[in-house]
């Protein structure tokens, strides 16, 4: 296939999406690009500097950055959103369609989830003040952002059979040993993806409705997955793909957490730099914070020293104004008219 062959691709799968979502998606918002292995990280340099400079950051030099079939850029602002597609691997058109509704999923749900704002950008970024919670919250929002993108996917291609989920089993099985690897969260988006595009799932409006068809398979017979899905299913029947912050923190499973080992886990806590820019422009009051330190539940007091140490070293942008010194009326008027301060502006 040549360029234009991708390109043309990429706009149909697009003007699926204009028609049954109403995205806005043209030739004047929406840029592809391709690579192949042995031109990747030039490629990428040359897309990111054209249109996502912010995207220069990530870690592109490192071993199995490009280990991706395609990957979604979204613009800042008004600014044009991008796919960045391999075309070194041989598909079926229909494979190729698939692939690109998951990818304009990715940017039609981040332009979209909280009111046009980018949930990455204000949640994912270190806003926490326990390393914890921070993995919380990007451990929540990878497992949503991978199943979201690939249930409207699945929802917007013809292509997708419904099957019930006794047709899945071995998959599931599958997918649930991937939470033993490096590949966990992309695990759980999976195995939540297949129970909520299965026939019991597509059936069911209600999670009343449901429950008793999906704990009869692994893995819904166990709390933790029954639990999720059903945080899951509800989430998705009420507000499809806006989410906030307490939802996404809720839905990242516990063994994530329990995976990682608990002298990594409890290691150490930072203030990130949204807390330390609140701090230091006076949009959070140190002293109160400094209190709330002292009175948090912390897993040890050197954890708690050490959190009152960093806040010590930040200094606020602008000094606080002092308190005014109450004038006497005998006093010298402070305006310097040398009268004193009862026969002039204190009169």
């Amino acid at each position: 296939m040549e360029y234009n062959d991708y390109k043309e691709a990429l706009f149909y799968a697009a003007s699926i999406f204009n028609e049954r979502l109403g995205a806005e998606f043209s030739e004047d918002n929406l840029v592809l690009r391709c690579f192949q292995t042995e031109n990747q990280q030039e490629v990428f340099e040359q897309f990111c500097k054209q249109y996502f400079p912010d995207r220069l950051e990530d870690r592109y030099t490192e071993d199995g950055y490009f280990d991706f079939h395609a990957s979604a850029f979204v613009g800042t602002g008004d600014g044009a959103d991008g796919i960045l597609l391999r075309t070194d691997i041989a598909r079926h058109p229909a494979e190729l369609k698939h692939i690109l509704l998951h990818e304009l999923a990715h940017i039609f749900c981040t332009r979209n989830e909280i009111g046009g704002d980018n949930f990455f950008e204000r949640y994912c970024m270190d806003d926490t003040i326990s390393r914890e919670e921070d993995g919380t919250i990007n451990a929540g929002y990878a497992v949503w952002r991978e199943l979201i993108a690939e249930l409207i996917a699945f929802e917007l291609d013809d292509n997708c059979d419904v099957v019930p989920l006794r047709r899945k089993k071995d998959l599931l099985s599958y997918y649930e040993g991937e939470l033993l690897t490096g590949n966990g969260k992309m695990g759980v988006s999976m195995i939540l993806c297949e129970a909520m595009t299965s026939a019991e799932g597509e059936a069911s409006m209600t999670w009343d409705a449901a429950k008793s068809k999906f704990t009869r398979f692994k893995p819904f017979d166990d709390p933790l997955y029954r639990d999720l899905l059903e945080l899951v299913f509800t989430h998705v029947r009420e507000y499809f793909i806006v989410i906030d912050r307490d939802f996404i923190y809720e839905i990242a499973p516990d063994e994530m957490i329990q995976m990682t080992p608990p002298e990594e886990r409890f290691k150490s806590l930072s203030l990130g730099p949204n807390i330390r820019k609140f701090l230091q422009t006076g949009e959070m009051d140190i002293e109160d914070f400094r209190k709330q330190i002292l009175t948090m539940e912390l897993p040890s007091e050197a954890m708690r020293f050490d959190l009152l140490k960093q806040l010590a070293d930040i200094k606020p942008s602008a000094p606080q104004p002092e308190k005014q010194k109450k004038v006497g009326r005998n006093d010298p008027c402070p305006c310097g008219s040398g009268k004193k301060y009862k026969r002039c502006c204190g009169k």
